[in-house]
Formats: structure tokens, C-alpha cells, sequence
């Protein structure tokens, strides 16, 4: 059973869109029950996260929150914001979690959408998404950009720009979970691209799992 599933999971469906499925691995229990990878990939190969990488982040500023450093209903500590009368001075650290900060960003991926622009072509992401227009909170929009912003925050807190960053979170995250081989990229600014280019290999994302 697990064996055909396997093949329907890698299985590239008549007239597209092609699904490209670079590795598949099913644990239970912390045992691996199956594990499948396509040419070019193997168990040492890290693969790109993408938008798993955003769990990452959640995960990173939930240990801010238990180490006291963060206040998930506090307004998120973006500098551009603080200025009086500003409305986007209210969204908060969860409302970036949730995607519901009010940022229509958008998220689209071919390559002319905001997210794509900022994710590929800015030199400070979290600068850039925090210089967007917000409607009011509440509303629910999914946005590389709210990540984006968290990432910020991530640096802002933990500090020493790209090696602290990368520090704690092995200190904090992937030693723990045992994930050796999770790499973190790095925008210009030091910025963690936490949105989407977190890489680990598929057992090292099941472990995270």
C-alpha cells in the first residue's frame, strides 16, 4: 500500500502542472516506514523548504516568546512603524504569524508579483514587505512579506546579523531536533530568508515534522 502510494506521489499527471517531487519520507514513531527520491536526490541532498520554511520561523520566534524576548500580542517591533499614527503600528507579532496582518503582498510566484520581486531582487526583505501598503488587520492574505517581516524580527532580537541568527538556531531549533544538515540563506541585510529558502535533507524535514 505504501509502495503504490509512493508511485501516485511521484506520478507526473497527464497535461500538468508538473509536480516535480524531489523526495517523499514517511515516518511513524521516529521510524522511517518509507522514503523515496527522485534522480539527483538521495538522503544526503538538502532540499529547498520553501514555504515549510515559514514553520521554521514560527518555531524560532516561539522560543523568543518562551524565552521571555518576544510578546506574540505586542505590536511587531518594526522601526518604520513606530511613527504616531501610523496604522500598521498595530499589527502584531501573531497577526504576521497568521497571515492576517491586513498585507494584500500577494504571493503569486511568477516572477512580477511583489513577493517575487521582494524575495528575489531586494537587498533588505523584511525592509521592503514593512514598507508595503496594510489594509486593516484581521483579514486573511498569504504573503511571503509577513514573513519576510518575522524574519526581521528574528534578526532584530537574536542579534550578531547572519552567524547569530544561524547560531541560535542551531542552538535552539536544529540541535535539538537533530537536523545537522539545515542551512538558512541570508539576504544582503543578514536577514534570514525564513519565507522560503530554508534547506535541510527530507529527513532532517521529517525530523522537524
Amino acid at each position: 500500500v505504501i509502495e503504490a502510494a509512493l508511485d501516485a506521489v511521484f506520478a507526473e499527471p497527464e497535461g500538468g502542472p508538473v509536480q516535480a517531487v524531489a523526495a517523499v519520507v514517511i515516518v511513524r514513531d521516529g521510524r522511517i516506514l518509507a522514503e523515496r527520491y527522485a534522480p539527483g536526490f538521495d538522503p544526503q541532498v538538502p532540499v529547498l523548504g520553501w514555504s515549510v520554511s515559514k514553520s521554521v520561523v514560527q518555531a524560532l520566534i516561539g522560543t523568543l516568546v518562551q524565552d521571555g524576548r518576544l510578546d506574540p500580542l505586542a505590536p511587531a517591533p518594526v522601526a518604520a512603524w513606530r511613527q504616531p499614527g501610523d496604522p500598521r503600528g498595530a499589527v502584531s507579532i501573531d497577526q504576521l504569524l497568521r497571515q492576517t496582518s491586513g498585507q494584500p503582498f500577494g504571493s503569486t510566484n511568477n516572477g512580477f508579483d511583489a513577493a517575487s520581486q521582494m524575495l528575489f531582487l531586494a537587498p533588505d526583505t523584511a525592509t521592503t514587505s514593512a514598507q508595503a501598503r496594510f489594509d486593516p488587520p484581521g483579514t486573511w492574505s498569504y504573503t511571503d512579506g509577513n514573513y519576510a517581516i518575522l524574519s526581521g524580527t528574528l534578526r532584530d532580537t537574536i542579534g550578531g546579523g547572519a552567524a547569530g541568527v544561524a547560531g541560535y538556531a542551531r542552538e535552539r531549533l536544529f540541535g535539538p531536533l537533530g537536523m545537522r544538515s539545515a542551512v538558512i540563506e541570508f539576504d544582503q541585510s543578514e536577514t534570514p530568508m525564513g519565507a522560503a529558502f530554508i534547506l535541510a535533507t527530507p529527513r532532517d524535514w521529517a525530523r522537524f515534522g
